[in-house]
């Protein structure tokens, strides 16, 4: 869990740190935190459609993207639950927070 949880962070941090750089020159960065994607990943790893919770449309993650992007945001955080989620999270104790995550992703 802790890799990668470790692993996420570091790739949004990147990410809004190039967002920044890169900030008037044309180029543009932005991160997307889908959740739970319908890819077939969860079907081929055998974990249980219940252990994966609720599952976004790879269309709805790809929309979600492209305005993100085109808004010139660094991040965007898909779906009602994970924004939700992503907007709570920062006001609750980190032990709550990280022993939830490490309990949501050992499926």
């Amino acid at each position: 869990f802790a890799t990668y949880a470790a692993s996420k962070s570091f790739v949004l941090s990147f990410t809004r740190a190039l967002w920044a750089e890169t900030n008037g020159t044309g180029v543009r960065a932005t991160a997307i935190c889908p959740g739970p994607t319908e890819t077939g990943f969860f079907d081929v790893a055998g974990v249980p459609r219940m252990a994966a919770g609720a599952r976004r449309d790879p269309d709805d993650v790809v929309r979600t993207a492209f305005d993100a992007l085109a808004r010139h945001r660094p991040y965007a955080v898909d779906g009602f639950v994970n924004r939700t989620v992503a907007r709570l999270a920062p006001h609750l104790p980190a032990r709550l927070v990280m022993t939830q995550a490490e309990k949501y992703l050992q499926v």
